[in-house]
């Protein structure tokens, strides 16, 4: 109903009432039905809507405003007239409710039936108070003080302004306008008012880097802290902070903003910034580099150049799928698994894989402040960290310790793979993991399940994969040697399947039992890796 279900504002400015009006003490009547007209917006409940009221007197000055409806009488009183006012129900029964224009709903104070009486008080400045009853007359004798109160001072501290979020961009997902209170930070913060699409008329989002142990303490009514990306679909609420509280803002993270907001009501805040951040660490810088085709396959080319942070160790290399950079850029597993790097400027990949892989997996993305320490290498693979610009970085090496002993002879490295459900039918998202490829005669690149189910499997550069053995995988007798391992037996197409999970040093032999007539060797979801020996595995020819 009108008065508590409002969805949007509408600014209205406080009425100011002279000492020198003279006051009708008591006043005596009936209420009077009364129509909330659209005349603005955003008039949520229709052209209009009707109801019964007491209609204040003429000189209390009384509005008939209300978030973007005009009613046909002045039903509103104003906070300085209606603090201290008497109102008795001599017949029916009325509701007074009470809070500002723009509030999203109005604080029910009491229900008085015949006989009763209430004397209002404890309103807040900018509010108004009506009488009202949705479905019947009443009858009623008000009482107002011959003089009214003096208003409030007002509240110490830095009060909150009227903001309105204008629609200059894209996504705009709460119309072409939408209202509010905030605080308003100095132009020293390097304050924006940037939102999802949204300019706001004052700048009220505050930078991280101002943010993060910023002091707030709340002076008058209450307000609402949040955080996030000025492109975020949401921001997450950190806190609500009521007169006299206080809060001490942490964890943002690069790249958020802060606000300090109140849909309905103004409040008075203090604050108190945290102390300029120190000069960030200095920090080695990045390299370019460039990849030069010496051998084969040199699938990028003759050359490729780059930019990437180059090993102070001797034990890193430069070698990669038929090219030799010109600086060691690849770490071995023996040194990254351990190491720590903190990026100071610029943003970073970082990459693992073995030096004959057609790809590496990136294994995070590092930001200036980030640090990360390395420990997912598997045996055989190399690191490197990588840029499209220059960075700084600071690094602490791995220990190293004993070089792992090289992999067993005949040792198979799976290669990431990707299903995707491209064909007919099929709308599914991606699966990633590890699999062992097999020569396309011998094996199939999709699971001919259907729907959602049916996957096609690819390497990271498009091409296909062929990981699904035929019937002649029975007896394939797998090792695991790194990383974990999954063996898969099945009759293709089926959504039926057995499953073996192999630790490192663990074997399994394939017995396909009818109708059973296919097998493939992979890993869990988003596995960075593994490696297997196998025998008794000669791929044969599909049928």
């Amino acid at each position: 109903m009108k008065r508590f279900n409002f969805l949007a504002w509408m600014a209205v400015a406080p009425i100011l009432f002279a000492a020198s009006i003279s006051y009708a003490q008591v006043s005596t009547g009936t209420s009077q039905p009364v129509t909330w007209n659209c005349t603005g917006t955003p008039c949520p409940w229709g052209s209009s809507e009707s109801g019964n009221a007491i209609v204040w007197p003429a000189a209390t000055n009384a509005t008939s405003s209300r978030h973007g409806y005009t009613t046909t009488k002045a039903i509103y009183l104003a906070q300085n007239i209606a603090n201290g006012t008497t109102i008795e129900i001599t017949a029916g029964s009325a509701s007074l409710f009470a809070g500002t224009p723009l509030a999203s709903s109005h604080r029910q104070l009491t229900t008085i039936s015949a006989g009763g009486s209430f004397t209002v008080s404890g309103l807040a400045a900018g509010e108004v108070l009506s009488a009202q009853n949705d479905y019947a007359t009443f009858s009623y004798k008000i009482t107002i003080p011959t003089s009214p109160p003096p208003p409030p001072p007002p509240p110490p501290g830095t009060s909150s302004q009227g903001v309105t979020w204008n629609c200059t961009g894209t996504p705009c997902p709460w119309g072409p306008a939408e209202n509010g209170n905030a605080a308003v930070w100095p132009t020293s913060t390097s304050p924006t008012s940037t939102r999802h699409g949204y300019t706001t008329t004052k700048a009220i989002y505050l930078p991280q880097s101002f943010a993060n142990g910023l002091v707030i303490n709340i002076l008058s009514g209450s307000a609402s802290v949040y955080a996030g990306t000025p492109s975020a679909s949401s921001h997450r609420q950190l806190t609500t902070i009521s007169a006299g509280g206080s809060f001490t803002v942490s964890g943002l993270a690069t790249g958020e903003v802060l606000s300090l907001q109140n849909d309905y009501s103004t409040f008075s805040y203090e604050f108190t910034l945290p102390p300029p951040a120190p000069p960030p660490p200095a920090g080695s810088p990045s390299e370019s580099v460039t990849w030069v085709c010496t051998g084969s396959p040199c699938p990028w080319g003759s050359s490729e150049s780059g930019i990437a942070l180059v090993w102070p160790t001797t034990n890193a290399t430069n070698s990669r799928l038929g090219y030799s950079v010109t600086k060691n850029i690849y770490l071995p597993r023996t040194l990254a698994n351990g190491s720590t790097l903190t990026i100071t400027s610029g943003t970073v990949t970082a990459y693992a894989g073995t030096p004959a892989a057609s790809s590496h997996r990136a294994l995070v993305t590092i930001s200036a402040g980030g640090t990360y320490t390395f420990n997912e290498l598997l045996s055989g693979e190399v690191l490197s960290i990588q840029s499209g610009a220059a960075f700084t970085y600071q690094l602490t090496l791995g220990s190293g310790g004993v070089d792992e002993p090289p992999p067993v002879p005949g040792t198979i490295f799976s290669i990431p793979a990707y299903w995707r459900c491209n064909l007919p039918g099929c709308t599914g998202e991606d699966w990633f993991s590890g699999v062992i490829n097999w020569p396309s005669t011998a094996a199939y690149s999709t699971n001919a399940r259907a729907g959602n189910e049916s996957r096609t499997v690819y390497n990271e550069a498009g091409q296909l994969l062929y990981p699904y053995m035929g019937s002649w995988a029975n007896g394939c007798e797998v090792t695991a040697q790194s990383g974990l391992v999954l063996i898969i037996e099945w009759q293709r197409g089926t959504n039926v399947w057995r499953e073996t999970w192999l630790n490192p040093g663990e074997k399994h032999t394939i017995q396909l039992t009818p109708p059973e007539n296919g097998a493939m060797i992979e890993s869990y979801d988003y596995s960075p890796g593994f490696s297997v020996t196998l025998k008794n595995c000669t791929p044969g020819t599909l049928p």
